[in-house]
């Protein structure tokens, strides 16, 4: 494995395992929240986010536009969150706010890494043999 694709492998791990983080959060916040909580749904979303990531790995290279896509709206929907939040509180605001910048930066990675490509790649040949 060259040094490329090894980074590669660490951003596109990294960003999987940072947005299920995000997923499983979210699936707290809302079973915490008290409101209509319905585990399929929530965790559903993890399940298959993860899914496109393995068949991202597996060389479908829509699966990673699709996870770019998802990631990115991630990152919108908790900016919008971090507006409402700051009314209640400073601090939710902030975490928020946080977890936009980092679903951003993981959706710019998924589109534009070319350690990532590098790893894809890689690994799409090793199975291909």
């Amino acid at each position: 494995m060259n040094e490329s694709s090894a980074r590669g492998r660490f951003e596109f791990l990294a960003v999987v395992g940072a947005m299920t983080l995000l997923l499983l959060l979210i699936a707290l916040g809302v079973w915490l929240r008290g409101a209509e909580f319905n585990p399929v749904s929530q965790l559903g979303r993890v399940v298959v986010f993860v899914g496109l990531a393995a068949l991202a790995y597996g060389g479908a290279r829509w699966a990673r536009t699709v996870l770019a896509v998802w990631t990115a709206l991630l990152a919108l929907t908790s900016a919008v969150l971090a507006i409402n939040a700051g009314f209640a509180s400073a601090a939710w605001a902030l975490i928020a706010f946080v977890f936009a910048a980092a679903a951003t930066y993981a959706s710019f990675l998924l589109f534009t890494s070319s350690a990532i490509d590098s790893f894809l790649a890689e690994g799409k040949s090793k199975r291909a043999e």
